[in-house]
Order: structure tokens, then sequence, then C-alpha cells
């Protein structure tokens, strides 16, 4: 029997091989390596950087601070609601794809 999930029960936690950093104003910087072999070659010929610096915006940067393993995606779309209001709707759609998004990356777990 197939049991129905709903996706606002999951919790995120960052991955802790993912190193990131915080910025003023409450931004965050998350740096990515690049460790593959394809990745070692395009640093030797094309001068690619081993870390890319990825800048999160307002939204992206509060959702990230979030993350602490223990809130649920429903607890982080409240208080991104409280934060910013309608500025960040509509809130769960755009929640949902961001943290997909996250995940996607290897940059967060559930």
């Amino acid at each position: 029997m197939k049991k129905n999930l709903n996706f606002l029960d999951f919790i995120p936690k960052k991955n802790p091989a993912i190193r990131w950093e915080e910025r003023d104003s409450n931004l965050v910087t998350v740096l990515l390596p690049h460790k593959g072999l394809f990745d070692r070659l395009a640093q030797l010929l094309f001068h690619r950087p081993p870390v890319s610096k990825i800048d999160l915006d307002i939204y992206g940067s509060f959702v990230w601070l979030q993350i602490d393993g223990q809130r649920s995606v429903y607890k982080i779309a409240a208080l991104l609601d409280q934060q910013f209001g309608s500025a960040c709707h509509p809130l769960y759609a755009r929640l949902c794809t961001y943290l997909r998004t996250l995940r996607s990356y290897h940059l967060i777990l559930y």
C-alpha cells in the first residue's frame, strides 16, 4: 500500500558536505565545489574556478537560514509569510519549487 506523502511535512536539512557563509544583511553565499574528473579538466584547460560562489537573494537566504533539520516546509513557509507578507506569494508554489531546486543540486536533504 502506497502512503500519501505531503511535501509540507518534509523536514529539509543542509547537506553537511556543502559549505556556505553568511554575508552582511543576512544574505547567504553557497560555496559549491567542483571535484569531478571533467571539473578538473575544465579547471586546467579553461581556468574554471575550483569552487563556485552562489549568492542567494533575500528570499533564498531567508529560507536557507531557516533550514535547520527541525523545521518542516510548512513552518518555513509560515516564517517566510510572516517576514515578507504578500511579496513572496504564491508562497507554497514558489517555496516548493525553490526547495526542489536546492535538492536537485544536492544542497539540501530530506
